[in-house]
């Protein structure tokens, strides 16, 4: 087992995005030797499954191992989704992730930032339920793959 995990759910409608149906959180392994999973990136998505919006979150939203960018930004080209259940979820799960590769890497830098410089294991501003997301932005599939054949 690779130690990747993914979860789907909706929020109420009056949480979400006007167009969104729901969300995927993807989870890659915590920190070597360490317990735990740590938060990639959440992919918002409509009522047809299309990907509509990309986005991190604080820690004490999914009770992650946090891990800066730096140290996760790289795992975005070898996802390692294959493994967990159901499969077909899980293997476009992992292809939306490669596709739209540099977007999370973008918004995990754009994460950090938001969180500041310096912030290390207990720092309160892991807690601050003030910030549920440090960094968004919308994606169109479309768009990503007319990037993907200019390229």
């Amino acid at each position: 087992m690779s130690g990747w995990r993914f979860f789907y759910h909706a929020h109420a409608v009056r949480e979400r995005l006007r167009a969104e149906h729901g969300h995927f959180h993807i989870f890659t392994p915590g920190p070597a030797g360490g317990m735990g999973f740590t938060h990639l990136i959440g992919i918002s998505v409509d009522v047809q499954g299309l990907p509509i919006r990309l986005f991190t979150t604080n820690r004490w939203v999914t009770d992650e191992a946090w891990q800066p960018a730096a140290a996760i930004g790289r795992r975005v080209l070898r996802p390692r989704l294959a493994g967990a259940s159901p499969g077909d979820v899980a293997c476009w799960l992992e292809n939306l992730v490669v596709l739209f590769a540099p977007d999370i890497v973008a918004l995990l830098y754009a994460r950090d930032a938001r969180m500041g410089s310096g912030i290390g294991p207990g720092d309160r501003r892991f807690e601050d339920r003030r910030l549920r997301i440090p960094s968004q932005t919308r994606v169109s599939l479309a768009a990503a793959l007319r990037r993907l054949a200019a390229a």
